[in-house]
C-alpha cells in the first residue's frame, strides 16, 4: 500500500491575491470557505491535490519551506511569461 497527495495545505499573507494566482496557474476552481479560507479544485476529471490557502495573519519570517515544481502543458518560455504576468515572481 502507497500513500498519495491529497491536499496541499499554504499559510499566505494576502489570501484574494494567493488565491487568484494559483487558480488562474492552475487552471483550478476557488471555493471560499466560511472560516475565510479558500480551496482550490482541479478542473473536473483532472487527478490532482486540491490545494487549501488559509490567511497567516502575521508577516512571513524566513525561508519557505515547500517549493512547488509546476510543469508546462506546452512551451515552457511561454508558460513562465503566463506567469510572470499572473503575479507570480519572476526568475
Amino acid at each position: 500500500m502507497t500513500a498519495h497527495v491529497a491536499q496541499y495545505t499554504l499559510d499566505v499573507g494576502d489570501l484574494d491575491r494567493m488565491a487568484r494566482f494559483w487558480s488562474a496557474a492552475l487552471g483550478y476552481t476557488v471555493r471560499r470557505g466560511g472560516d475565510g479560507s479558500a480551496k482550490l479544485y482541479p478542473p473536473p476529471g483532472r487527478p490532482g491535490p486540491t490545494v487549501w490557502l488559509q490567511g497567516s495573519g502575521t508577516p512571513k519570517r524566513g525561508k519557505n519551506r515547500l517549493h512547488l515544481d509546476l510543469v508546462a502543458d506546452g512551451d515552457p518560455a511561454a508558460e513562465v511569461d503566463r506567469l510572470v504576468g499572473l503575479g507570480g515572481p519572476p526568475g
